[in-house]
């Protein structure tokens, strides 16, 4: 057995510069932080790299004060024995992943092996994610991301970009982004301003709020308009839907790229402007759409036509007309 295997996992140091300087990206079962380097000399670089292996140990932890296995990668051990204090890899029942620590970044990245199509293992498949069945070992895996993002937001980093991944994760990932307490005006200047050592170096014109002017958030010079053409303002009340098609009130602020930031009882939402809309008589509305509602009740309809049910169909009818009636 190769002794890097069995190496004890190496504590944290206490140099950990805080709060941190660089962002978090999270992709499917992946999630990474990112550090600018200081300057361009050789020792600029290795002091990144040194700061952000000791990050990498102090999130590995984490993980093992929750029950994870954690031990070098065995096989850069044997094969790249030099770069092995860069490299581990983790276990907890079926679930796995892997950490390395490079450079101007560190990763961690989960994954299974037990419905896998890459020779190599599932450490190597596409839709990491999808492939974790039973159900239980996503929601497993979305759980133990969570921990990891947790620990990096203590060591001061800035909130994560959000990339396209599954609906389930998405949700419960956003939420720990809500928990981050920032005002709407703060998670703006994250996005978009120039981020320095020591401070963030405002982008594009602002007003006495702080907000940027109309015309640097006016998508191609064009005003920005809710879902029915109204002119909207920084600090405007907006109705919008969740994800699951619930109705949710809130203030809305400018964001480019023709979105918005709407803050609501349950955190920030980032939306495009044709996901908002005024509403006057919000007790109207339905409380909630369902994704595909309609067409489920036409594929009933016609089941009810075939089998000459006039009852149902009848029933079905009303739904159907109450519904569109509403959405309009």
């Amino acid at each position: 057995m190769n002794t890097a295997t069995t190496k004890p996992l190496p504590k944290p140091r206490d140099s950990i510069r805080l709060p941190r300087d660089g962002w978090l990206n999270v992709y499917e079962t992946s999630i990474g932080a990112w550090e600018d380097m200081p300057d361009d000399s050789m020792r600029g670089r290795d002091a990144t790299e040194a700061q952000l292996r000791c990050v990498m140990r102090g999130v590995l932890s984490r993980l093992r004060s929750r029950g994870w296995k954690i031990t070098h990668d065995p096989q850069v051990a044997k094969n790249h024995p030099i770069t092995a204090s860069r490299y581990y890899v983790g276990e907890k029942g079926e679930l796995k992943f892997k950490a390395n620590a490079s450079g101007r970044t560190c990763e961690f990245e989960f994954h299974q092996e037990i419905n896998t199509e890459n020779r190599h293992g599932g450490a190597y498949d596409y839709n990491k994610f999808t492939r974790m069945m039973p159900r239980h070992l996503r929601i497993r895996c979305i759980v133990e991301m969570a921990a990891v993002l947790q620990k990096l937001l203590e060591y001061g980093y800035d909130r994560p970009t959000w990339h396209t991944g599954p609906s389930l994760a998405w949700d419960l990932l956003l939420h720990l982004e809500n928990r981050i307490k920032k005002t709407p005006l703060e998670r703006f200047n994250n996005q978009w301003c120039f981020k320095t050592r020591n401070a963030l170096q405002p982008r594009f014109e602002r007003d006495e709020t702080g907000w940027p002017t109309p015309k640097e958030y006016w998508h191609c010079g064009h005003p920005s308009k809710d879902r029915y053409g109204v002119l909207l303002k920084p600090g405007d009340e907006v109705y919008y839907r969740n994800r699951k098609g619930r109705l949710l009130r809130g203030r809305a602020y400018p964001d480019m790229n023709d979105g918005w930031l709407v803050e609501s009882a349950v955190g920030i939402d980032h939306l495009q402007r044709k996901a908002i809309f005024r509403c006057e008589r919000p007790d109207l509305e339905p409380r909630r759409l369902v994704p595909g509602q309609l067409e489920r009740l036409h594929k009933e309809a016609e089941k009810a036509l075939k089998t000459k049910d006039y009852n149902r169909l009848e029933a079905l009818a009303r739904t159907i007309e109450r519904i569109r009636t509403r959405s309009n």
